[in-house]
């Protein structure tokens, strides 16, 4: 008795397989061409990145509109981004950029001056 429940409940978990969303929402999804993992991965506040190039104190620092920066030429990693202020850094050679315009530069973690 026990093996046919087993079987029983085997084969109703395979015919009805479980949706991690529902069914209509699967549906929105689709007809806007969206994916939850496209949503999550979309650029936030990606237009009001403004493009900068500075050369100051030995440091050359570039970033485009796309966001993407380099120092001296390498590209940059960023490292921090919060409602204050976008750190990249390559190599020793980290820059800070603040929402109000200013850029500082630091090399090993000690303040080389401000490039902008």
């Amino acid at each position: 008795m026990r093996k046919l429940i087993i079987i029983a409940a085997l084969v109703a978990s395979t015919v009805a397989p479980a949706h991690a969303i529902s069914e209509a929402y699967r549906r929105q999804l689709q007809h806007d061409h969206k994916t939850m993992v496209s949503e999550a991965n979309a650029p936030v506040n990606a237009s009001t990145v403004k493009p900068i190039h500075v050369k100051k104190l030995g440091v050359d620092f570039k970033r485009g509109t796309d966001g993407i920066a380099y120092i001296n030429g390498s590209p940059a990693a960023n490292d921090e981004n919060n409602a204050d202020a976008q750190t990249y850094s390559a190599g020793l050679i980290s820059v800070i950029v603040y929402k109000n315009g200013k850029i500082n530069a630091m090399k090993e973690g000690k303040y080389l001056g401000r490039l902008k």
